[in-house]
C-alpha cells in the first residue's frame, strides 16, 4: 500500500509530463477501440442484412428440405415443437413460415417470385414488413387474402396498391396452386434480389393456396445473441435426436458470408496489429522520455540508499497507474461517440453508396457498442504498456549512480 501511494505521489509531482503520457494511452485505446468497433459494427449489419432480417439465426427444418427446397419437404406445425424451441436458452423469437417460389403475373407481365406465407405478428420480430412499408396497408387479419409486394416486382409487373396479383404455382404434393389477390402495399428491401422477388402473404391464405394445410417450410429463430447461433443449434439438435427434423445456423445457410467475415477478420487482423504497433511505439516514446528525464532522480534515491528493486517496482506502478487511468479515460471518452454513430449510422453517398446497395446491403457505415470491444482493447492496451513499463524497471535495475546524478 505503501508503494502505491508513493507512486501515485510521484506521477502529480510532474503534472505536465503525467498528462502527456495520459494524453497518449488514452488516445491509442480510443482509436483502438474505435477502428474496432467500426469493424464488428459492419459484421453485425451483415449478418442482420442476410440472418436476421430475413433467413433467421438458425432454421428448424425437416431434414434434406436445404438441398431440395420443395414443399414436399415441408414439415407440420406442431404446437409442441413451438413450444420446445421457446425455451431453448438464447432463443428470443420463434417465426413460422411457409416459402415458395411461383409464377407472379400481372396485367401484362410475369416473372418467379418468392412467396413468402407468414404470421402477420410474429414476423414482425424477423424482416419486420410492416417498417418496410413504402405506401399501403400492414395486414390486419392473418387470413385475410391479399400480399405485399417487392417494390421492384411492383415495377416490373406495373401493379401499385389495390391492383390485383396473380399467383401460379405447383402445390404440396403435386397439386396446382392458383390464387387473385389484392395488394395491399409495396414493401422496399435493401437486398436487390428480395426487391425483385418478394411476396408476402398471410400464413392461412399461403397454406390454402398451396394446399399445405397445417404445413410450414421452416420455424426460423431470432436469437439474444447471434454470435452464439451455432452454440444454440447444437443445443437444438440435441433436443430433436429422435426426430427428422435438423437445426441449421445462419453460417451453413450463407457460407459465403461466413467465410467472407472470416477473410476480413484476417486483414482486419493485420491492421489492428499495425495500429497496436504504431500505439506501442507512441507508449514508448513517451515512457522513454519520461525516464530519461527522471534519471538524475533516480541517482539520487539510490544515492541516499533506497533499494534498487523497491525503486524499480514503485516506477513500475506508476506506469501502471498511468496505464490504468488512461484506458479508463478512453474508454470514458470514446463511448458516447461510439453510442452515437451506433443509433445514428454514417450514410455513405456517390459511388461507394452505388457499390454497397449492389453487394446487396444498405450504404450505411454502422458501428458496434458491444461492452466487449471495451474489456478486450482495454486489455490488449494495459499487456502492452506493462511490457514497456520493463524498460524504465530495466534501466533502474543497472543505473550508475555517480552517472545518473552527474547528468
Amino acid at each position: 500500500m505503501l508503494y502505491l501511494v508513493i507512486a501515485w505521489r510521484n506521477i502529480w509531482r510532474n503534472p505536465r509530463r503525467t498528462i502527456l503520457t495520459l494524453t497518449s494511452i488514452l488516445s491509442a485505446v480510443a482509436l483502438a477501440i474505435f477502428m474496432r468497433s467500426q469493424q464488428e459494427g459492419s459484421y453485425e449489419h451483415m449478418i442482420h442484412n442476410t440472418a436476421g432480417s430475413f433467413l433467421g439465426h438458425i432454421q428448424v427444418q425437416l431434414d434434406g428440405y436445404w438441398d431440395e427446397q420443395s414443399l414436399d419437404n415441408s414439415l407440420s406445425q406442431s404446437d409442441s415443437l413451438l413450444e420446445v424451441l421457446s425455451y431453448v436458452s438464447n432463443v428470443k423469437e420463434v417465426v413460422p413460415r411457409l416459402q415458395v417460389y411461383a409464377l407472379a403475373s400481372g396485367l401484362r407481365q410475369a416473372r418467379a417470385g418468392l412467396v413468402v406465407a407468414i404470421d402477420p405478428g410474429q414476423e414482425q420480430f424477423l424482416s419486420a414488413p410492416s417498417d418496410r412499408l413504402t405506401k399501403g396497408r400492414y395486414f390486419q387479419d392473418p387470413e385475410e387474402e391479399s400480399v405485399l409486394l417487392a417494390e421492384e416486382l411492383a415495377g416490373f409487373l406495373d401493379l401499385q396498391v389495390n391492383d390485383s396479383l396473380v399467383i401460379i404455382g405447383q402445390g404440396y404434393q403435386g397439386a396446382s396452386a392458383v390464387g387473385k389477390y389484392l395488394v395491399k402495399g409495396l414493401v422496399r428491401f435493401p437486398t436487390p434480389d428480395l426487391n425483385r422477388s418478394l411476396i408476402y402473404i398471410p400464413l392461412a391464405a399461403g397454406q390454402e393456396l398451396f394446399g399445405a394445410y397445417g404445413q410450414l417450410s421452416s420455424y426460423s429463430l431470432i436469437l439474444n445473441n447471434p454470435k452464439q447461433s451455432q452454440e444454440t443449434a447444437l443445443s437444438i439438435k440435441e433436443k430433436l435426436q429422435h426426430s427428422t427434423l435438423v437445426a441449421m445456423s445462419w453460417p451453413e445457410m450463407a457460407p459465403e458470408l461466413s467465410q467472407f467475415i472470416l477473410s476480413d477478420k484476417v486483414g482486419g487482423q493485420i491492421m489492428i496489429g499495425i495500429l497496436y504497433m504504431v500505439v506501442g511505439f507512441g507508449i514508448f516514446g513517451t515512457i522513454l522520455m519520461m525516464t530519461v528525464e527522471r534519471k538524475y532522480e533516480f541517482g539520487v534515491m539510490l544515492g541516499i540508499g533506497m533499494n534498487r528493486w523497491k525503486l524499480a517496482l514503485i516506477v513500475f506502478i506508476e506506469i501502471i497507474l498511468l496505464a490504468s487511468i488512461g484506458i479508463v479515460l478512453g474508454c470514458l471518452l470514446i463511448a458516447p461517440l461510439l453510442i452515437y454513430f451506433h443509433y445514428n449510422p454514417i450514410r455513405l453517398s456517390g459511388t461507394m453508396a452505388e457499390a454497397t446497395i449492389e453487394m446487396g446491403m444498405e450504404p450505411l457505415i454502422y458501428y458496434s457498442n458491444d461492452f466487449n470491444l471495451f474489456v478486450e482493447q482495454a486489455q490488449v492496451i494495459w499487456i502492452l504498456t506493462a511490457i514497456i513499463a520493463l524498460y524504465p524497471v530495466w534501466t533502474v535495475s543497472r543505473l550508475h549512480i555517480v552517472s545518473a546524478m552527474r547528468s
